[in-house]
Protein backbone atom coordinates (compact mmCIF):
# COMPACT_ATOMS: atom_id res chain seq x y z
CA UNK A 1 0.00 0.00 0.00
CA UNK A 2 1.17 3.38 -0.86
CA UNK A 3 1.66 6.68 1.47
CA UNK A 4 -1.39 7.91 -0.38
CA UNK A 5 -3.06 5.30 0.19
CA UNK A 6 -2.02 5.09 3.70
CA UNK A 7 -3.22 9.06 3.89
CA UNK A 8 -6.57 8.30 2.32
CA UNK A 9 -7.69 5.23 4.56
CA UNK A 10 -6.31 7.39 7.79
CA UNK A 11 -9.06 10.55 6.65
CA UNK A 12 -11.61 7.84 6.14
CA UNK A 13 -11.26 6.12 9.83
CA UNK A 14 -10.90 9.86 11.00
CA UNK A 15 -13.67 10.67 9.39
CA UNK A 16 -15.66 7.94 10.82
CA UNK A 17 -14.47 8.42 14.35
CA UNK A 18 -15.54 12.53 14.34
CA UNK A 19 -18.71 10.91 13.14
CA UNK A 20 -19.37 8.58 16.06
CA UNK A 21 -17.72 11.59 18.20
CA UNK A 22 -20.04 13.49 17.16
CA UNK A 23 -23.10 10.92 17.44
CA UNK A 24 -21.81 10.31 21.23
CA UNK A 25 -21.86 14.01 22.02
CA UNK A 26 -25.04 14.77 20.27
CA UNK A 27 -26.91 11.22 22.37
CA UNK A 28 -24.84 12.68 25.32
CA UNK A 29 -26.63 16.46 24.94
CA UNK A 30 -29.94 15.38 23.91
CA UNK A 31 -29.40 12.54 27.40
CA UNK A 32 -27.88 15.40 29.49
CA UNK A 33 -31.48 17.51 28.12
CA UNK A 34 -33.61 14.93 29.53
CA UNK A 35 -31.77 14.89 32.88
CA UNK A 36 -31.99 18.32 33.44
CA UNK A 37 -35.73 18.95 32.32
CA UNK A 38 -37.03 15.78 33.62
CA UNK A 39 -38.93 16.19 37.38
CA UNK A 40 -37.98 13.06 39.01
CA UNK A 41 -34.69 12.81 40.29
CA UNK A 42 -31.79 11.03 38.42
CA UNK A 43 -28.69 9.85 40.46
CA UNK A 44 -26.15 7.52 40.76
CA UNK A 45 -24.14 6.15 43.63
CA UNK A 46 -21.20 3.71 44.05
CA UNK A 47 -20.64 0.77 45.19
CA UNK A 48 -20.43 2.44 48.80
CA UNK A 49 -23.65 4.45 48.21
CA UNK A 50 -22.16 7.67 47.82
CA UNK A 51 -24.12 10.22 45.16
CA UNK A 52 -21.71 10.58 42.46
CA UNK A 53 -24.40 12.57 40.19
CA UNK A 54 -27.04 14.00 40.71
CA UNK A 55 -29.96 16.16 38.35
CA UNK A 56 -30.93 19.68 39.06
CA UNK A 57 -34.24 18.41 39.87
CA UNK A 58 -33.00 17.61 43.28
CA UNK A 59 -33.15 20.98 44.10
CA UNK A 60 -36.54 21.85 42.82
CA UNK A 61 -38.00 18.72 44.70
CA UNK A 62 -36.09 18.15 47.55
CA UNK A 63 -34.50 22.12 48.47
CA UNK A 64 -30.56 20.55 47.82
CA UNK A 65 -28.44 21.67 45.16
CA UNK A 66 -26.74 19.05 43.36
CA UNK A 67 -23.17 19.98 45.21
CA UNK A 68 -24.87 19.99 48.21
CA UNK A 69 -25.29 15.94 48.22
CA UNK A 70 -22.45 15.05 45.44
CA UNK A 71 -20.02 12.91 47.50
CA UNK A 72 -22.22 12.55 50.05
CA UNK A 73 -23.84 9.18 52.01
CA UNK A 74 -27.44 8.85 49.78
CA UNK A 75 -28.87 6.93 53.09
CA UNK A 76 -27.91 9.97 55.47
CA UNK A 77 -31.16 11.84 54.34
CA UNK A 78 -32.79 8.72 54.45
CA UNK A 79 -35.67 8.01 56.99
CA UNK A 80 -33.79 5.98 59.45
CA UNK A 81 -37.43 3.26 59.92
CA UNK A 82 -36.68 2.72 55.63
CA UNK A 83 -32.82 2.26 55.74
CA UNK A 84 -32.66 -1.52 56.67
CA UNK A 85 -35.29 -2.13 54.17
CA UNK A 86 -34.07 -0.17 51.18
CA UNK A 87 -30.36 -1.56 51.99
CA UNK A 88 -31.86 -4.77 51.60
CA UNK A 89 -33.19 -4.30 48.45
CA UNK A 90 -30.21 -2.16 46.64
CA UNK A 91 -27.55 -4.90 48.05
CA UNK A 92 -28.05 -7.35 45.23
CA UNK A 93 -27.89 -5.34 42.92
CA UNK A 94 -24.65 -4.28 43.81
CA UNK A 95 -23.62 -7.15 44.06
CA UNK A 96 -24.90 -9.37 41.34
CA UNK A 97 -26.49 -6.32 39.01
CA UNK A 98 -30.21 -6.76 38.17
CA UNK A 99 -32.67 -4.18 39.20
CA UNK A 100 -35.59 -2.89 42.15
CA UNK A 101 -37.91 -0.86 43.69
CA UNK A 102 -37.84 0.59 46.79
CA UNK A 103 -40.29 2.80 48.28
CA UNK A 104 -39.25 5.50 51.32
CA UNK A 105 -39.24 8.92 53.20
CA UNK A 106 -36.71 10.97 51.97
CA UNK A 107 -35.58 14.47 53.75
CA UNK A 108 -36.58 17.83 52.37
CA UNK A 109 -34.30 20.97 53.30
CA UNK A 110 -37.14 22.18 55.22
CA UNK A 111 -36.80 19.10 57.86
CA UNK A 112 -40.14 17.36 56.65
CA UNK A 113 -40.00 13.68 54.93
CA UNK A 114 -41.76 13.07 51.36
CA UNK A 115 -42.14 9.95 49.79
CA UNK A 116 -40.36 8.44 46.90
CA UNK A 117 -40.79 5.54 44.64
CA UNK A 118 -36.94 4.87 43.19
CA UNK A 119 -36.16 2.28 40.93
CA UNK A 120 -32.30 1.52 40.57
CA UNK A 121 -30.41 -0.45 37.89
CA UNK A 122 -27.14 -1.74 38.09
CA UNK A 123 -24.47 0.44 36.22
CA UNK A 124 -21.81 -1.53 34.41
CA UNK A 125 -18.21 -0.52 33.74
CA UNK A 126 -16.79 -1.16 30.24
CA UNK A 127 -14.50 -3.90 32.06
CA UNK A 128 -17.87 -5.80 33.03
CA UNK A 129 -17.78 -5.45 36.44
CA UNK A 130 -20.15 -3.15 38.74
CA UNK A 131 -19.34 0.49 39.51
CA UNK A 132 -22.39 1.80 40.83
CA UNK A 133 -26.42 2.13 40.22
CA UNK A 134 -28.38 4.71 38.55
CA UNK A 135 -31.57 5.65 40.26
CA UNK A 136 -34.52 6.91 39.09
CA UNK A 137 -37.05 8.90 41.97
CA UNK A 138 -40.72 9.93 41.73
CA UNK A 139 -42.29 12.03 44.70
CA UNK A 140 -45.29 10.07 45.63
CA UNK A 141 -46.48 11.73 48.58
CA UNK A 142 -49.47 13.11 47.98
CA UNK A 143 -50.59 9.94 45.63
CA UNK A 144 -50.06 8.08 49.21
CA UNK A 145 -51.67 11.11 50.86
CA UNK A 146 -54.99 10.27 48.43
CA UNK A 147 -54.87 6.72 48.55
CA UNK A 148 -54.80 6.76 52.64
CA UNK A 149 -57.71 9.31 52.49
CA UNK A 150 -59.29 6.62 50.52
CA UNK A 151 -58.72 3.75 52.34
CA UNK A 152 -59.90 5.44 55.29
CA UNK A 153 -62.80 6.49 53.53
CA UNK A 154 -63.79 3.42 52.68
CA UNK A 155 -63.16 2.07 56.41
CA UNK A 156 -65.56 4.64 57.48
CA UNK A 157 -67.56 4.15 54.75
CA UNK A 158 -68.01 0.11 55.48
CA UNK A 159 -68.51 0.66 59.45
CA UNK A 160 -71.17 3.02 58.58
CA UNK A 161 -72.66 0.01 55.95
CA UNK A 162 -71.64 -2.65 58.95
CA UNK A 163 -73.56 -0.56 61.61
CA UNK A 164 -76.95 -1.16 59.46
CA UNK A 165 -79.19 -4.03 59.52
CA UNK A 166 -80.02 -3.08 56.08
CA UNK A 167 -78.48 -5.07 53.75
CA UNK A 168 -76.84 -3.08 50.69
CA UNK A 169 -74.70 -4.96 47.49
CA UNK A 170 -72.60 -3.32 45.33
CA UNK A 171 -73.43 -4.94 41.75
CA UNK A 172 -71.31 -5.09 38.42
CA UNK A 173 -73.06 -5.33 35.84
CA UNK A 174 -72.70 -8.27 35.33
CA UNK A 175 -74.71 -8.79 38.64
CA UNK A 176 -71.60 -10.35 40.70
CA UNK A 177 -71.27 -8.72 43.79
CA UNK A 178 -68.29 -6.01 44.42
CA UNK A 179 -69.19 -5.80 48.19
CA UNK A 180 -71.19 -6.46 50.38
CA UNK A 181 -72.36 -5.28 54.00
CA UNK A 182 -72.43 -7.46 57.20
CA UNK A 183 -75.95 -7.53 57.44
CA UNK A 184 -75.98 -9.59 54.09
CA UNK A 185 -73.95 -11.88 54.69
CA UNK A 186 -76.29 -12.37 58.37
CA UNK A 187 -79.37 -12.37 56.75
CA UNK A 188 -77.83 -14.67 53.48
CA UNK A 189 -77.08 -17.46 56.64
CA UNK A 190 -80.12 -16.68 58.12
CA UNK A 191 -82.59 -17.52 55.12
CA UNK A 192 -80.24 -19.26 53.30
CA UNK A 193 -77.92 -21.15 55.28
CA UNK A 194 -74.40 -20.13 53.09
CA UNK A 195 -72.09 -17.97 52.80
CA UNK A 196 -71.83 -14.97 50.42
CA UNK A 197 -68.45 -13.41 49.14
CA UNK A 198 -67.42 -10.70 46.79
CA UNK A 199 -67.29 -12.17 43.32
CA UNK A 200 -70.84 -14.49 43.64
CA UNK A 201 -73.97 -14.09 41.57
CA UNK A 202 -76.69 -12.54 43.31
CA UNK A 203 -79.11 -14.15 40.95
CA UNK A 204 -79.29 -16.90 43.51
CA UNK A 205 -80.48 -15.39 45.94
CA UNK A 206 -83.87 -14.30 44.09
CA UNK A 207 -83.71 -17.60 42.04
CA UNK A 208 -84.70 -18.98 45.81
CA UNK A 209 -87.46 -17.25 46.35
CA UNK A 210 -88.68 -17.97 42.07
CA UNK A 211 -87.94 -14.17 41.44
CA UNK A 212 -85.16 -14.29 39.33
CA UNK A 213 -87.53 -12.71 36.19
CA UNK A 214 -88.52 -10.17 38.92
CA UNK A 215 -84.95 -9.52 39.81
CA UNK A 216 -84.07 -8.97 36.17
CA UNK A 217 -86.86 -6.83 35.00
CA UNK A 218 -85.88 -3.94 38.12
CA UNK A 219 -82.14 -4.87 37.76
CA UNK A 220 -82.24 -3.58 34.13
CA UNK A 221 -84.14 -0.63 34.80
CA UNK A 222 -81.09 0.36 37.13
CA UNK A 223 -78.64 -0.08 34.43
CA UNK A 224 -80.58 1.85 31.91
CA UNK A 225 -79.73 4.61 34.70
CA UNK A 226 -83.50 4.65 36.80
CA UNK A 227 -83.94 4.05 40.45
CA UNK A 228 -86.65 1.50 41.19
CA UNK A 229 -87.98 1.05 44.41
CA UNK A 230 -90.47 -1.94 44.83
CA UNK A 231 -92.24 -4.45 48.00
CA UNK A 232 -92.71 -7.85 48.14
CA UNK A 233 -93.13 -9.92 50.40
CA UNK A 234 -90.63 -13.36 50.26
CA UNK A 235 -91.66 -16.85 51.53
CA UNK A 236 -89.60 -18.26 53.50
CA UNK A 237 -89.20 -22.01 54.39
CA UNK A 238 -90.89 -21.91 57.09
CA UNK A 239 -94.12 -20.84 55.27
CA UNK A 240 -93.78 -17.19 57.04
CA UNK A 241 -93.88 -14.04 54.67
CA UNK A 242 -91.76 -11.74 55.75
CA UNK A 243 -92.34 -8.02 53.42
CA UNK A 244 -89.17 -6.53 52.40
CA UNK A 245 -88.20 -3.52 50.40
CA UNK A 246 -85.61 -3.41 47.45
CA UNK A 247 -84.15 -0.09 46.29
CA UNK A 248 -81.95 -0.54 43.00
CA UNK A 249 -79.63 2.53 43.15
CA UNK A 250 -77.65 3.42 39.66
CA UNK A 251 -73.88 4.05 40.03
CA UNK A 252 -72.48 6.41 37.40
CA UNK A 253 -68.60 6.70 36.00
CA UNK A 254 -66.93 9.62 35.08
CA UNK A 255 -68.52 9.02 32.21
CA UNK A 256 -71.77 9.37 32.62
CA UNK A 257 -72.40 5.50 32.21
CA UNK A 258 -73.96 3.10 34.83
CA UNK A 259 -71.17 0.91 35.64
CA UNK A 260 -72.66 -0.69 39.22
CA UNK A 261 -76.15 -0.61 41.10
CA UNK A 262 -75.91 -0.57 44.14
CA UNK A 263 -79.06 -2.47 45.82
CA UNK A 264 -80.67 -2.19 48.93
CA UNK A 265 -82.85 -4.83 51.15
CA UNK A 266 -84.50 -3.62 54.32
CA UNK A 267 -87.09 -5.85 56.13
CA UNK A 268 -89.91 -3.65 56.41
CA UNK A 269 -92.34 -6.53 57.98
CA UNK A 270 -92.93 -4.09 60.77
CA UNK A 271 -93.64 -1.23 59.04
CA UNK A 272 -96.35 -3.38 57.08
CA UNK A 273 -98.04 -4.66 60.27
CA UNK A 274 -97.94 -1.40 61.19
CA UNK A 275 -99.84 -0.17 58.32
CA UNK A 276 -102.28 -3.57 58.25
CA UNK A 277 -102.86 -1.59 62.19
CA UNK A 278 -103.69 1.76 60.79
CA UNK A 279 -105.92 0.39 58.09
CA UNK A 280 -107.65 -1.62 60.27
CA UNK A 281 -108.31 1.27 62.34
CA UNK A 282 -109.01 3.50 59.70
CA UNK A 283 -112.07 0.84 58.72
CA UNK A 284 -113.39 1.20 62.02
CA UNK A 285 -113.33 4.63 62.16
CA UNK A 286 -115.20 4.80 58.76
CA UNK A 287 -117.69 1.98 60.12
CA UNK A 288 -118.05 4.21 63.07
CA UNK A 289 -118.30 7.14 60.85
CA UNK A 290 -120.87 5.48 58.67
CA UNK A 291 -123.43 4.64 61.83
CA UNK A 292 -122.91 7.89 63.70
CA UNK A 293 -123.93 9.61 60.11
CA UNK A 294 -127.22 6.67 60.17
CA UNK A 295 -128.24 7.25 63.61
CA UNK A 296 -127.76 11.22 62.71
CA UNK A 297 -130.02 10.71 59.70
CA UNK A 298 -132.76 8.97 62.14
CA UNK A 299 -132.58 11.69 64.68
CA UNK A 300 -133.29 14.02 62.25
CA UNK A 301 -136.37 12.33 61.09
CA UNK A 302 -137.31 12.00 64.32
CA UNK A 303 -136.94 14.95 65.45
CA UNK A 304 -138.94 16.55 61.98
CA UNK A 305 -141.72 14.23 63.39
CA UNK A 306 -141.66 15.48 66.84
CA UNK A 307 -141.65 19.39 65.57
CA UNK A 308 -144.62 18.20 63.13
CA UNK A 309 -146.57 17.32 65.98
CA UNK A 310 -145.98 20.03 67.85
CA UNK A 311 -147.00 22.09 64.68
CA UNK A 312 -150.27 20.49 64.53
CA UNK A 313 -150.88 20.78 67.92
CA UNK A 314 -150.39 24.24 67.85
CA UNK A 315 -152.20 25.26 64.74
CA UNK A 316 -155.25 23.00 66.85
CA UNK A 317 -155.23 25.65 69.57
CA UNK A 318 -154.78 28.27 67.65
CA UNK A 319 -157.84 27.83 65.48
CA UNK A 320 -159.70 26.78 68.85
CA UNK A 321 -158.50 30.61 70.35
CA UNK A 322 -159.40 32.04 67.01
CA UNK A 323 -162.67 30.58 67.66
CA UNK A 324 -163.42 31.45 70.47
CA UNK A 325 -162.50 35.19 70.26
CA UNK A 326 -165.17 35.28 66.92
CA UNK A 327 -167.91 34.34 69.30
CA UNK A 328 -167.50 36.65 71.94
CA UNK A 329 -167.20 39.96 69.44
CA UNK A 330 -170.61 39.38 68.22
CA UNK A 331 -173.52 41.39 69.69
CA UNK A 332 -175.54 39.74 72.26
CA UNK A 333 -173.14 36.45 72.45
CA UNK A 334 -174.00 34.48 75.79
CA UNK A 335 -175.96 37.60 77.43
CA UNK A 336 -178.46 36.16 79.83
CA UNK A 337 -182.44 35.78 79.12
CA UNK A 338 -184.38 38.24 77.05
CA UNK A 339 -185.01 41.09 78.93
CA UNK A 340 -182.72 40.23 81.89
CA UNK A 341 -180.38 43.10 83.16
CA UNK A 342 -177.54 40.57 83.34
CA UNK A 343 -174.34 41.24 81.24
CA UNK A 344 -172.38 38.25 79.08
CA UNK A 345 -171.94 35.53 80.79
CA UNK A 346 -168.45 35.73 79.85
CA UNK A 347 -166.53 37.57 78.07
CA UNK A 348 -163.43 35.59 77.20
CA UNK A 349 -162.60 32.24 77.88
CA UNK A 350 -159.53 30.35 76.42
Amino acid sequence: MTQIDQSAVYQKENAQLRAQVETLSEQARLLQAIVDHTPDLVCTIDVDGVYTLLSPSFRDVLGYGPQDLLGRWAFEFMHPDDRDRVNAILAPIMTDGGAGIALFRYAHADGQYLWFESRGKALWSEGGTIIGVVIISRNVTDQLQLQQNLVESRQQLRAVLDATDQAFLLLGRDRHMVTLNRATEQIYQVIMGGNLRPGDPVDSIFIYFNLLDYFLANFRRACDGEKVYVERALKLADGKAIWFSFTYNPVFSESGEVSHVCLNIANIAQRKEIEQHLLMQQDKDRQFAERLTALHAINMQLSRAVDWQELCKLAVLTARDQFFRGQFDQPNAFHGPAGSDYGPVCTHRR
